[in-house]
């Protein structure tokens, strides 16, 4: 089993990671732009570094990597973790640092239903997740923030929701 420390986009004490597994079928490597879950949100992360131990019982997989190639350098990530040490600031945001401007905002989560049969695939479904899984439906493709724009919070829920049971696929990608 192969682990990755990620610096997550959330407020962590500095100079900290958390430890993700890699599923067997993704190759990361240092300075890749990863999703992972934190609680039940998705957010962004680095990969700093690759291991094949860890001492944690129970870890969560990486959700997906948003770029196959590395964004950020193996020096910069060096000059990244003395900044996050040095300032006191959390790795992700020393990190964020060496990417483009603009980069987290750039990251386009969509979602998309699966094509199978409507009756089968709406019969367990609440009224509000059948109103947000044929609106998805309707639209083909649909970028993540609208369906949050029209239904707020409870947009987000339903989504994950439909996106746990099967039902829809979220897609993230640079445009």
């Amino acid at each position: 089993m192969t682990y990755a420390e990620v610096a997550v986009d959330a407020p962590l004490r500095f100079n900290r990671t958390l430890t993700y597994s890699v599923p067997p079928n993704m190759r990361l490597v240092p300075g890749q732009l990863v999703w992972v879950s934190l609680g039940n949100r998705p957010v962004q992360g680095v990969v700093l570094e690759i291991s094949e131990k860890t001492s944690l019982e129970i870890i969560k997989d990486i959700d997906e990597v948003v770029e196959s190639a590395p964004l950020i350098s193996a020096s910069a990530l060096e000059v990244a973790c003395w900044i996050s040490e040095r300032y006191v600031s959390t790795l992700f945001d020393a990190v964020s640092l060496f990417l483009p401007p603009g980069f987290k905002n750039r990251v386009v989560s969509r979602i998309q239903t699966y094509g199978s049969s409507l009756k089968k695939e709406t019969d367990n479904l609440n009224v509000q997740e059948k109103q947000v899984f044929l609106y998805v439906k309707s639209h083909g493709s649909i970028e993540e923030r609208k369906v949050r724009t029209v239904l707020g919070k409870q947009g987000e829920i339903i989504v994950r929701r439909l996106v746990r049971r099967g039902l829809v696929l979220r897609i993230r990608n640079l445009p």
